[in-house]
């Protein structure tokens, strides 16, 4: 159950951004990786767009929480198209004590800011920081590219805690001629020959630790952390990343320390990888008055690059220098972000910049209403006819929200080279407890001026859908409790090109609940 409200929280939130339909996958693994565990918990799921099985996306998890720690036996997961009945496959059992604690299986830490060890991305639009280190050491997530398999053990005293951990993975890869590792693909599709031929290829043995200590107003921390891999790495891509990681092993260390008082933070991280590549972030937030200000700096020079990391940025904490800054009130909101690619990216042969800013506003309109209004735009580099251009986008949208009922309002408008594309939806919802429907009509000149709407998908999936070109779509959420017992069912229809239809079926069982983040 706690999943079904945490998404209908952080749905609307994330939402709001300027997502993409990547982020839909990340925020989906990110709820399976949160919370506390059931004490006893099944859940099955089947969704997909075609009647042939191997089309279907198949999950199954299993959770147990006995008294003396934590045990989750099992999410198998499979992506349409993959063969078999399972592609991945994740697990760990934890023993806690009065002040440490064993973990075995699969793990993911997040130490400090997240620059060696991070358990979210923190990406998007006005990224933050992350308040400390995580709870949390067990992994139980879909993302098959992201966690360790091995042994960790905690400590954690009044003032000081340490961790140590060790173990091995494998993460997809593509091979180059000369049989080294040239692109390390995260998406955990295994349809394709050329996806097949590349899973699991690069075998990594990691070995790393972290001390913190831990006072009234101020902490510090160091993280270590050593991997040697089974190929060597070669992220350069033909010269167009000519600052990718290069080696057949790394060592990085980080440092970081935050300082608390009545009316704010300051926070620094700053990790190195021994070969003069440097990757920090630093915060500042504070209160005045009923103003909330927030500043964020970051800074990941060409070449650094974090295989376990996830601190606030862009894109894969690489290549990359700018900063945040944004100011709340009372129901309203103002970000701006900026940053810089000091080297060349793939697609841009030159050092670029980027910027979005933006503001919100939300109301309660005579008691019965709520209103938000949001307004972005942006401004991105383009590489034409040999030299750099800019292209600007602004976006205007509208919720209204009267009981269960949504009503939603968007306008996209993007300027490529020297003509303008517009984009423009309107969508109609209605939430109960146990039924959703969802209406929305759209209309966009291309792929450039798409709109992202999130849905209200099976408990503890995400669906973020591109919507382009001219047509509508509609969806219908159905779900029945009874003593522990859960069933959804989602069917979605959509009319542009040509018709889609889109299915799901989950049944979730679980049996009281210990939390023991």
């Amino acid at each position: 159950m706690w999943r079904l409200w945490v998404l209908a929280l952080v749905g609307p939130v994330w939402a709001e951004g300027d997502l993409g339909e990547e982020d839909a996958g990340y925020l989906e693994r990110w709820l399976d990786d949160l919370g506390g565990l059931d004490a006893a918990a099944v859940r099955w799921r089947v969704r997909g767009a075609e009647v042939a099985r191997e089309r279907w996306q198949l999950y199954q998890r299993v959770e147990i929480a006995p008294v003396s720690g934590q045990a989750f036996f099992g999410l198998a997961e499979r992506d349409p198209g993959e063969s078999g009945w399972s592609d991945f496959r994740t697990f760990y059992y934890a023993v806690q004590r009065r002040q440490s604690e064993w973990v075995v299986g699969d793990l993911r830490p997040g130490t400090g800011a997240g620059l060696v060890f991070g358990r979210s991305r923190r990406g998007s639009i006005a990224p933050r920081m992350s308040a400390g280190d995580s709870r949390r050491l067990g992994y139980r997530s879909s993302g098959e590219n992201h966690a360790l398999r091995g042994a960790a053990w905690r400590y954690e005293g009044r003032a000081w805690s340490g961790m140590l951990l060790g173990g091995w993975t494998r993460r997809d890869g593509r091979l180059d001629e000369q049989g080294q590792v040239r692109s390390l693909p995260e998406s955990g599709y295994h349809v394709t020959a050329t996806e097949i031929a590349g899973r699991d290829l690069l075998g990594i043995r990691a070995g790393g630790g972290r001390l913190h200590w831990r006072g009234e107003h101020w902490q510090w921390g160091t993280t270590l952390l050593a991997l040697d891999f089974s190929h060597r790495i070669d992220l350069r891509r033909n010269g167009r990343t000519p600052w990718g990681f290069v080696g057949d092993e790394q060592r990085m260390g980080a440092v970081d320390v935050r300082v608390d008082w009545e009316r704010g933070r300051a926070a620094l991280a700053v990790a190195g990888d021994g070969v003069g590549h440097w990757g920090m972030v630093g915060e500042l937030r504070g209160r005045y008055g009923g103003l909330r200000l927030r500043t964020l700096g970051r800074y990941y020079a060409p070449g650094f690059h974090s295989f376990f990391g996830a601190a606030p940025g862009t894109s894969a904490m690489q290549n990359e220098q700018g900063g945040v800054a944004e100011v709340s009130g009372r129901g309203w909101r103002g970000y701006l972000d900026v940053y810089r690619r000091p080297a060349r990216s793939y697609f841009i042969p030159v050092p670029a910049t980027y910027a979005t800013w933006g503001g919100e506003l939300r109301r309660r309109l005579g008691g019965l209403w709520a209103m938000r209004g949001q307004w972005q735009r942006r401004l991105r580099p383009r590489w034409a006819d040999e030299r750099l251009v800019q292209e600007r986008s602004h976006k205007w949208r509208l919720d209204l929200e009267r009981g269960a009922w949504r009503w939603r309002g968007e306008l996209v408008r993007w300027h490529r080279a020297a003509r303008a594309e517009w984009g423009l939806l309107g969508s109609v919802r209605f939430k109960t407890r146990w039924l959703t429907l969802h209406v929305s009509r759209f209309r966009t000149d291309s792929w450039w001026t798409r709109i992202y709407e999130y849905e209200v998908d099976l408990p503890g999936a995400v669906s973020i859908r591109p919507l382009y070109g001219t047509g509508w779509r509609g969806y219908a959420l159905v779900e029945i409790a009874y003593r522990g017992w859960r069933l959804s069912s989602r069917y979605r229809i959509q009319r542009d090109q040509r018709l889609r239809h889109y299915g799901g079926v989950q049944i979730d069982w679980s049996r009281g609940r210990i939390d023991k983040r």
